[in-house]
């Protein structure tokens, strides 16, 4: 597939509507349409999503470039996209909840909720925490040679809980001595994807229900993500956004990735629209409570963004933008000169981000697809739309 003219098409079709939904909602962002514009057009980027939320809803929305370049489909407000590791947040959120009932504390143990024991066997004495797994110092390591031969088309075949105990447990096959870092658990931070995995199935035990299914009821549908889900069989996949590549044997083509997923799905799977990710935004915005519904409680809200006095230096060895802590698991960092809370997901044919600054009370919601691999342009964007989420919060 040819090199797109992105900034001839993103200027031509950003303002039709497109299978029932506009691309464009509310007012007008010259300086952010000019540069995400001009960075398309410099990476061979198809398509992105961007958005700004305030506690009254989303303020501005808008879709650039394609959907999907072989259906001929504009990226739009009904775009679906992989927030890849941006589902923690929802995952951590689904946890909270069965903290909100009472049913575990955020420090107690994890293995008395677990069919299988998880212990760092070179700290066998040493417990690990739903704190630990929720701000990345459980001392689970992912092995990303497993991880990524786990990967397949399609939702998994493999449950949750088997990849688990095959990962964590000394008798099961794909078990390594490195699966678990030599510090102990609660000592050093180190990102973590399989640790959000387990996540989601403690999340499954202790509320007696599949996760997808209990984080639908509880978290999804009170917050009107009706559209959104876990698995590709739950998704409209008709509008879900092509995730690109560019041709390592021809340069400047593009190519088409297959939707894809692996059992650890909690920690990056989720797939949602612009829209329906703002309401969540709105809900952390407000407490807690959207359109008057109570979703998560003050207290909880407060305690998902509660600094962790973690490290500075363990966890700015590989960051996007200079962090101050982490919180549960937000990233706490300086953005403009101002305290912002920030997850971002990247993947293969896939960028995205989620930004809340809670004192200026707006959020900012962004996905792209294709391969960005420019640190600098993907933060002048970030910096740019959070200016712009200044300026309208006002």
């Amino acid at each position: 597939m040819k090199k797109v003219l992105l900034a001839t098409v993103a200027a031509l079709i950003v303002g039709l509507p497109v299978a029932g939904q506009s691309t464009e909602m509310s007012s007008s962002t010259p300086e952010f349409d000019a540069l995400l514009t001009r960075i398309m057009n410099d990476h061979n980027l198809p398509g992105a999503g961007a958005a700004i939320v305030t506690r009254s809803g989303v303020v501005w929305a808008r879709g650039f470039g394609f959907e999907s370049i072989e259906k001929g489909r504009a990226a739009n407000l009904g775009s679906i996209f992989d927030l890849m590791s941006v589902s923690k947040v929802f995952t951590a959120a689904a946890l909270f909840t069965l903290i909100e009932d009472g049913k575990i504390a955020i420090d107690d143990a994890i293995n008395p909720h677990l069919p299988f024991p998880v212990v760092n066997p070179r700290h066998p004495d040493t417990t690990i925490t739903f704190r630990m797994l929720l701000n990345h110092t459980s001392s689970i390591a992912d092995d990303y040679q497993t991880i990524g031969a786990l990967y397949g088309s399609g939702d998994p075949v493999m449950s949750l809980e088997a990849f688990l105990r095959d990962y964590l447990t000394p008798a099961g096959t794909l078990f390594k001595g490195s699966n678990f870092l030599p510090t102990a658990p609660g000592e050093a931070y180190s990102y973590g994807n399989v640790a959000f995995a387990l996540i989601g199935f403690l999340v499954e035990r202790i509320s007696e229900q599949p996760f997808p299914d209990y984080s639908e009821t509880r978290l999804l549908e009170p917050l009107g993500m009706t559209g959104a889900g876990w698995f590709l069989s739950d998704i409209d996949r008709e509008h879900l956004a092509v995730r690109y590549r560019t041709d390592s044997e021809h340069p400047g083509d593009l190519v088409a990735g297959t939707p894809s997923s692996w059992p650890g799905y909690p920690d990056g799977q989720l797939r949602a629209t612009l829209l329906e990710v703002g309401a969540f935004i709105r809900m952390i915005l407000s407490d807690g409570v959207l359109d008057g519904r109570r979703v998560l409680k003050p207290e909880t809200v407060e305690l998902m963004f509660a600094p962790q006095g973690l490290d500075n230096v363990q966890i700015n060895a590989r960051t996007l933008l200079p962090k101050h802590d982490l919180a549960l698991p937000w990233q706490l960092v300086d953005l403009g000169g101002r305290n912002i809370a920030l997850h971002t997901g990247r993947g293969v044919g896939m960028a995205s981000c989620v930004l809340i600054d809670l004192e200026a009370g707006f959020g900012a919601i962004l996905w792209i697809s294709g391969s960005l691999e420019s640190r600098d342009d993907f933060v002048a964007l970030l910096r740019c739309l959070h200016h712009k989420g200044t300026q309208i919060a006002g």
